[in-house]
């Protein structure tokens, strides 16, 4: 009876320590790593409700062979799913300090280590015309109506992303595009990109983004306009395609296509009917040029920003999702796709490869029934250069395709970084991320005279 009674009292005092020793740890990342600049609120919450939990175990009663078997296994899966968590953000933390201390020591400038929700709440204050990029999958998880955004808020400086040290920043078109807004009154436009961030220009300023450079070696500040938005995938790239084609007479498209997760992004876009309804029906569209405005993608993005930018992923946590991801081998999912000896995390399937050669044929068909020229630029990743094994990417799938349906490609890795001595060179700090401004200059400048 003692012997369990002891027992019970040091399972007791553990959790109380182990409690004890989460809530300081989150006091020394909050308070003294970050200075207070992050919000960890939630991580406050929770180590303060275990340590409710723990000194609460001292007062019950309950026969302690169950409770000792809970307590065990419930604290073995959640430690190890706060360890998880940790340790990535230990390794961020330390490649953070690396780029901060590499990028203060070439500039002389202090390193923006606020989150894109705390600088877009300090710029607010003092100018309301004031956004954030949000891709699509934002509204369709907030949006109560029936009309889903393609684009972000028209006409506002817009805050976009840091992997150089700075935050990139824009002042939107009418349509919330990262263009001049006077392209739209061209009546010529030589160059229409379509993309994903990458063609969004993320995480560079202008002139620096790929339509600026183009620009810029054509010498005309009104011949090229760029449809690319931060997580648009295939689907979304066709949608945006059909929706903001320009007036104007448009002599190339030019189709971005990005190894690293166009792919995965074009898996998950094709369970969404809404995108479905664009590939399905050739005249199908929710007239976005003329409802863009009503939408009041402003007071969505600001009335549910807190609810996006969280410190602590509750639902991660409680489903024990770190887990689940390190016990769970990828190559379990792997064996599901036998269709194609690739890995299943670039979901490079046969299912997926048949629908983006339907989505290239009906954008090169849509281009070229509005008489302009139809280009794929395939972008590479930076893991295509940090790993040895490159069966799991889809470039010679992709290039095939193409091929099949008699559509130009620039390969941008064989055209730019295969002659590089280090391709890493053409990302920020040398590690994953966007291109960096050399990254951009390199990949316009082969663009544009491969096609001129």
């Amino acid at each position: 009876m003692k012997f369990r009674k002891n027992l019970s009292r040091f399972t007791s005092y553990f959790l109380l320590i182990f409690s004890l020793f989460i809530f300081l740890y989150v006091f020394y990342r909050s308070e003294i790593i970050f200075n207070g600049s992050r919000n960890y609120n939630l991580y406050y919450a929770l180590s303060i409700a275990l340590i409710i939990l723990s000194t609460i175990s001292f007062f019950i009663k309950i026969k302690i062979e169950h409770l000792i078997a809970s307590i065990i296994l419930i604290f073995g899966f959640y430690s190890m799913e706060l360890y998880l968590i940790y340790k990535k953000e230990y390794l961020d933390i330390k490649i953070l300090k690396n780029k901060i201390e590499i990028y203060e020591k070439k500039n002389n400038q202090k390193f923006d280590i606020r989150t894109k929700k705390k600088i877009y709440k300090d710029i607010k204050n003092k100018n309301k015309n004031l956004s954030v990029t949000e891709s699509w999958k934002f509204f369709l998880r907030f949006n109560d109506t029936n009309i889903f955004p393609l684009s972000g808020v028209s006409n506002v400086e817009t805050i976009n992303c840091n992997e150089n040290g700075f935050y990139s920043t824009y002042l939107s078109d009418r349509y919330g595009f990262n263009n001049i807004d006077t392209v739209w009154e061209s009546k010529k436009v030589d160059y229409l990109l379509v993309g994903d961030s990458f063609v969004h220009g993320s995480c560079v300023n202008r002139p620096f983004d790929i339509a600026s450079q183009i620009m810029r070696l054509s010498n005309n500040q009104k011949n090229v306009i760029s449809l690319g938005y931060a997580g648009n995938g295939p689907l979304a790239e066709y949608a945006t395609l059909k929706e903001y084609f320009p007036e104007a007479e448009v002599k190339n498209v030019l189709w971005f296509y990005y190894e690293g997760n166009d792919l995965n992004d074009l898996d998950y876009e094709k369970k969404i009917n809404f995108f479905l309804q664009y590939l399905k029906f050739d005249n199908h569209i929710q007239d976005l040029k003329n409802k863009n405005k009503k939408l009041k993608l402003d007071q969505y993005i600001q009335s549910k920003i807190d609810e996006v930018y969280l410190s602590f992923n509750f639902s991660r946590f409680i489903k024990l999702s770190s887990l689940r991801e390190t016990i769970i081998p990828k190559k379990l999912d792997f064996l599901k796709n036998k269709d194609i000896n690739v890995s299943s995390s670039t979901k490079v399937t046969n299912e997926n490869l048949n629908l983006l050669k339907k989505v290239f044929y009906k954008a090169y068909k849509f281009s070229e029934d509005n008489n302009a020229n139809f280009y794929i630029i395939i972008l590479p990743d930076i893991d295509r250069y940090l790993s040895k094994n490159k069966k799991k990417y889809s470039i010679n799938e992709v290039k095939a395709i193409a091929r099949d349906l008699n559509i130009k490609f620039i390969d941008i890795d064989l055209e730019v970084f295969d002659k590089e001595i280090n391709p890493k060179d053409l990302f920020p700090f040398k590690m994953e991320g966007h291109y960096n401004i050399k990254g951009y200059k390199k990949i316009s400048d082969s663009i544009y005279n491969f096609i001129k």
